[in-house]
C-alpha cells in the first residue's frame, strides 16, 4: 500500500469519525484506508506526529473491527480506545 499525502490529519480524522457515526460500512473502509496511508510532507513536527499516529489509529482500528466482528474478548474496550484517540485527533 502507498503512501498517500494527508494535508489535515485532524479533517481526515474528523471524516473517520463522521463515517463512523453514519453507520456506513463502505464508507467507513474507505476513510480507514486514506487514514493508514496518511503520510505529510509538511516541516511542522506536530502535524507529521498527528498523521503518524492517525495511520497508526486507522490501521489498528480496521482490524479491530475485524475482531468485534468475530466477537473476540477486549475487541470493544479496543474500539472505544480508537474512538477516544480519533476524537483527540479531531480536536
Amino acid at each position: 500500500m502507498h503512501a498517500a499525502r494527508c494535508t489535515s490529519p485532524r479533517r481526515l480524522a474528523r471524516s473517520i469519525l463522521s463515517a463512523w457515526t453514519s453507520a456506513s460500512p463502505a464508507e467507513l473502509a474507505r476513510h480507514l484506508r486514506r487514514g493508514e496511508r496518511c503520510r505529510v510532507s509538511s516541516s511542522d513536527a506536530l502535524t507529521a506526529e498527528r498523521a503518524e499516529l492517525l495511520a497508526a489509529v486507522a490501521a489498528d482500528m480496521r482490524r479491530t473491527l475485524s475482531r468485534v466482528a468475530h466477537r473476540t474478548e477486549g475487541a470493544w474496550e479496543s474500539l472505544d480506545v480508537h474512538l477516544r484517540l480519533l476524537r483527540h485527533l479531531a480536536g
